[in-house]
Formats: C-alpha cells, sequence, structure tokens
C-alpha cells in the first residue's frame, strides 16, 4: 500500500471515528423536557394542528393534554405541570392566578355561538335569547343536555 494510500484510508478511518464520536456526545446533550399545554377538549382540532406546525418549527416537543377545563385545574392545583392552560371558562384559570403561581389569563382566541333550531321555532339572532328563556324552556332544555361541564362531579363523557 502506497504511503498515499495509507494516509487517505486513515483519514477516511478517523472521520468514521469523529463522526461516531460527535453522535454519541450529541446523544448525551441533555433533552428539554417538552412543552406541556392543558386544553379544554373542544380546542383538541386546533391546538394540535398549531403544536404539530410548533414542533416542526422549533424542534421543541409539546405534549397536549385536553379535557374538561375544572378537571384540569384540578390536576394542575394539586401539582401536575403545564406551561399554559386553554379554557373558554375564564373562571379556571383566574382560580390559578389567584393562587399566585400563574400568571393572570388573556384571551387569545374567541369563537361564534352558532344556535340551531327546528323549522317550527321562528327564532332570530335578536329574539334567540327571549325564545330560550321562555316559560319551562330551561327545563326542557336542561333535561335534553349532555353536560359536560369541568367539575370532578360532573357526569363522564359517551365513549367516543
Amino acid at each position: 500500500m502506497t504511503p498515499l494510500r495509507l494516509l487517505i484510508g486513515t483519514f477516511s478511518l478517523l472521520q468514521l471515528i469523529g463522526c461516531a464520536t460527535e453522535k454519541q456526545t450529541m446523544s448525551n446533550l441533555p433533552t428539554i423536557p417538552p412543552f406541556k399545554v392543558y386544553a379544554a377538549g373542544s380546542l383538541r382540532e386546533a391546538l394540535t394542528q398549531a403544536a404539530t406546525d410548533y414542533q416542526a418549527r422549533t424542534g421543541q416537543a409539546v405534549e397536549l393534554s385536553f379535557g374538561a377545563s375544572g378537571l384540569l385545574r384540578e390536576r394542575i392545583e394539586k401539582g401536575e405541570a403545564a406551561q399554559v392552560f386553554a379554557s373558554a371558562d375564564t373562571d379556571h384559570p383566574k382560580r390559578l392566578a389567584q393562587g399566585g403561581a400563574w400568571q393572570e389569563p388573556r384571551v387569545f382566541v374567541r369563537n361564534s355561538l352558532c344556535a340551531l333550531t327546528g323549522a317550527h321555532i321562528n327564532a332570530t339572532p335578536g329574539t334567540l335569547l327571549q325564545t330560550l328563556l321562555q316559560p319551562g324552556a330551561y327545563a326542557t332544555l336542561d333535561r335534553k343536555a349532555l353536560k359536560l361541564t369541568g367539575a370532578a362531579d360532573s357526569p363522564r363523557p359517551p365513549a367516543g
């Protein structure tokens, strides 16, 4: 073997060793824990897409936990770690802020209320509230409603 081939072979071997050493060193670097987000179940689709985009852009993992806002708030109060708590019910984040460990809540998104009625109901945007408040309407709505509020004693949602 000529001295030139020996030198090239040695250099190639050193490069391979250097790559292996660098890879090993990179794997020993401390990993950044995932960014934890607790959010109301109604935000699942939007926040899952936002988290996917954020992870792709930054490389930072995002761990999403969805559920009833009140139950999520209770988990945080019991010590579970989260960096973001997203809830449509503003009382839950306000309660965390009053505890001193969280900042005052800020509105970061709004949505619109959509009410659908049967053809036999004559409701307009201007009369919807009055229509809902007619005598007996609350009892009818309460009886038909699937209650998914965020309290610990709330009924569990149906499977799926």
